[in-house]
């Protein structure tokens, strides 16, 4: 399974393909899904929240595909045991939106 972008006229969604992997022994991330509600002319911003589950401090780093369309903030940190951040994705807005 892959995470995906998908397109429906006004929402856009990112959908979090739920698979238990060595990372989810490390990190939690909530919510599944990201629902992005698409106004013209204007930015959206999502919410991700990362936890960690591990007992010895763990780094991630996020990467968009379309770095011009998806803002992520902060993009990587380094989290220790119990710890949580929440990412702020935003969309950018484009011509046909």
């Amino acid at each position: 399974k892959k995470t995906q972008l998908v397109d429906q006229g006004f929402i856009q969604y990112l959908s979090i393909p739920h698979q238990r992997t060595d990372m989810e022994k490390l990190l939690q991330v909530q919510p599944d899904e990201l629902r992005f509600g698409i106004v013209l002319g204007s930015v959206h911003i999502v919410k991700l929240t990362i936890k960690s589950v591990a007992s010895t401090p763990v780094a991630f780093k996020l990467k968009t595909t379309n770095p011009q369309r998806y803002l992520v903030r902060p993009t990587s940190r380094v989290l220790d045991p119990g710890g949580e951040i929440v990412v702020d994705i935003a969309v950018q807005p484009t011509a046909e939106y």
